[in-house]
């Protein structure tokens, strides 16, 4: 986090400070549009969550997306992000469409989240940038292997795949 500070009940002492309030500290990240990576491919939705052995350590580089479980599951994906460390904090930023039908332009997804890993492949995720979502937190679970990064929680669950 930054030297920027607001108080533990989410009220900013700075002005400054657009970002996230956790523990006393402002965690800020600039927020722009994750282009979808070349590679990036169509796939459908899971029937079920994949099995993982959550845990590892978060590698900052490219993903495609390449499994999705959860709603709406009658639909097409696609999508990539990138993880990356700003200012000693992690975050993922990434696009994803969601399309009825190969041929459509797609319902599109785009934002941050920051990344909290914690003890025994837990995870806290939190949307630093869709205005939409901005602040919601989801909390599961994550493997980092050395081919993909893989997200599960109580609704849904995200594969991504190193290019």
């Amino acid at each position: 986090a930054n030297a920027e500070t607001c108080s533990t009940d989410g009220v900013w002492k700075s002005t400054a400070c657009t970002g996230i309030c956790s523990a006393g500290a402002c965690v800020n990240v600039p927020c722009s549009e994750e282009a979808l990576l070349t590679g990036a491919y169509n796939f459908r939705c899971r029937a079920s969550a994949g099995a993982t052995t959550p845990g590892g350590t978060l590698v900052a580089k490219d993903y495609l997306l390449s499994s999705w479980w959860g709603p709406p599951c009658l639909t097409y994906d696609i999508g990539s992000a990138s993880v990356f460390v700003y200012q000693g904090n992690t975050f993922i930023r990434y696009q994803t469409l969601t399309r009825a039908a190969l041929a459509d332009a797609g319902n599109k997804s785009t934002g941050t989240y920051w990344l909290e890993p914690g003890v025994g492949g837990a995870i806290r995720r939190t949307e630093m940038c869709d205005p939409a979502t901005k602040g919601k937190v989801s909390t599961g679970t994550y493997e980092q292997t050395a081919t993909g990064l893989t997200f599960t929680f109580s609704d849904h669950q995200e594969g991504w795949t190193a290019p």
